[in-house]
């Protein structure tokens, strides 16, 4: 406790003191002191931590969007196309479920040719 405070009197600024290892130390550092080596994680770290792994995920996300539509537009382009009722089909080689992609209906070829695919 500094000499100042043992001699003044009257409704003056309080600060408490308290021991630690030996030496009087105001109370707000060694709070302040306890907390940095308690392990405690500030929350705007917290937060900085959070948002940076929710960007992380949305970028993983959008790229492995990116990666689909690309390989499906590689389908489109590498395989023969016709035109039946105002969409596009697609006639692939490899086995596939009849399916489609906003405008282009994706078949297998050998199913389409023998008639086996509906209309």
């Amino acid at each position: 406790m500094p000499w100042s405070a043992m001699f003044t009197s009257g409704d003056n600024e309080t600060t408490n003191y308290v021991i630690a290892e030996g030496l009087w130390i105001d109370s707000e550092i060694q709070t302040a002191a306890t907390e940095r080596s308690s392990g405690v994680i500030p929350s705007q770290t917290l937060y900085t931590i959070a948002f940076l792994l929710y960007v992380s995920i949305s970028a993983l996300l959008f790229i492995r969007l990116i990666r689909i539509i690309h390989r499906i537009q590689l389908k489109i382009r590498r395989n023969p196309k016709r035109l039946i009722q105002g969409c596009e089909v697609v006639l692939l080689n490899e086995k596939v479920v009849p399916h489609t992609f906003i405008n282009t209906v994706f078949l297998n070829r050998k199913q389409f040719e023998s008639g086996e695919v509906p209309e």
